[in-house]
């Protein structure tokens, strides 16, 4: 099924960003700068005051236009080392001068560029001293911005040398901008790397709501659009709630956006998950509908409820020992007996394919061995829900 996915009215796009942090200290065992440059989430250029002579190209690097960027980054890291060890000593003096003198002392310069598909280049560029804001660098106006009254005289130094500032601009420039970005993301084994997301859903039901939630994970880059459409085919705004993208430990990431839906909302039957990814052409969708299992041929599928709450009960930090069950703990009795009562809700007969869809879908998830991130968000909830089971 092909949707006609957005979000807060924009089509999904791929937006790729370059961004360097840049750190001058003293009084700590660093060198006395240091920088790092990332494209997306991947570091592809680090210097630091130590390195002598020219940063070595890396052996994946084999364009002409790649390497007369890297080139350009070389300079442009000892031109940011100046300045950033003046704005540290200017600072230091600064604060020196109105308050506790310290003998270690941090300033951080964090800039870079998002670049949009259709060639918008926006770029930002902030200070900070032992992290908290101190000036920040306007591009449309070419103005520094002091944020601090210690800041003042570092941005007006800054300010009064105009070639400082046109150089400063010139470092942003568009071109060069998208073509470096262009060439690593081309070139760069990891920013190749494309992996296709898994989507699963799982429900929490009460007498009060129903929570769907959408899992999403294993997949790379890390830009991903996740939408709920409801019956009518609409986004679903209201009761949506939307967990961060987070790294997995395989270099992909993961995320979940839920929905919730209130029990007098019977007329609701059916809602959508559609993913959106660069790593696929369309849109990856799991649909959820309301079913019933029924218990005249559950044999089945009591085996699947049962390995089921072993997992689960394992990943709670129970020892699980399947040749005593009258020793389990009286907890996992309950949650056993909570997870099979998400199963056979309703007492009706007889086999439909709603039952048989279901086996299926949770043998999917139980019968392969699979890794789990201990501190997953669903799995707090689950822990939560453990601990105040009825007796």
């Amino acid at each position: 099924m092909e949707l006609n996915f957005s979000r807060q009215g924009e089509t999904f796009v791929n937006v790729h960003s370059l961004t360097w942090h840049c750190v001058a200290s003293q009084g700590l065992d660093l060198p006395e700068y240091f920088e790092l440059v990332i494209v997306d989430d991947v570091p592809v250029f680090y210097y630091d005051s130590n390195m002598k002579g020219v940063v070595p190209f890396p052996e994946w690097l084999n364009s002409t236009t790649a390497k007369e960027y890297w080139h350009f980054l070389t300079n442009r890291a000892h031109f940011k080392k100046e300045k950033l060890l003046t704005g540290l000593k200017s600072a230091t003096l600064q604060f020196n001068s109105t308050g506790i003198p310290s003998n270690i002392n941090v300033y951080q310069a964090y800039g870079g560029h998002h670049l949009h598909p259709d060639g918008t280049l926006k770029s930002f560029l902030s200070h900070a001293f032992n992290g908290k804001d101190f000036i920040s660098f306007d591009y449309d106006s070419k103005t520094f911005l002091a944020t601090v009254p210690q800041a003042v005289s570092y941005k007006t130094m800054r300010q009064r040398d105009q070639a400082d500032v046109e150089f400063l601009v010139s470092l942003y420039n568009k071109r060069r901008t998208a073509e470096g970005i262009k060439e690593f993301l081309q070139y760069n084994p990891r920013l190749r790397m494309k992996k296709v997301p898994e989507v699963r859903l799982f429900e929490r039901k009460n007498s009060v709501f129903t929570e769907i939630t959408c899992h999403v994970t294993g997949f790379y880059p890390r830009t991903v659009q996740v939408q709920w459409f409801g019956s009518d085919m609409q986004p679903v705004v209201e009761g949506v709630t939307e967990g961060e993208v987070l790294p997995n430990g395989d270099g992909s990431y993961q995320t979940r956006k839920s929905v919730v839906i209130p029990a007098e909302h019977t007329d609701i039957h059916h809602y959508s998950c559609v993913v959106q990814h660069s790593s696929i052409p369309g849109n990856i969708t799991e649909t959820w509908a309301r079913w019933t299992i029924h218990t005249a041929t559950i044999t089945e599928t009591s085996k699947i409820i049962y390995s089921t709450a072993t997992v689960i009960l394992e990943m709670l930090g129970y020892k699980i020992d399947t040749s005593h069950k009258e020793q389990y703990a009286p907890r996992r009795r309950r949650l056993e007996a909570k997870i099979k009562a998400t199963w056979t809700e309703g007492n009706n007969k007889g086999i439909d394919t709603a039952r048989l869809e279901s086996e299926q879908y949770w043998r999917s998830i139980w019968e392969k061995e699979a890794s789990h991130n201990t501190s997953a968000q669903w799995l707090v909830d689950l822990r939560i829900d453990h601990c105040t089971l009825p007796k």
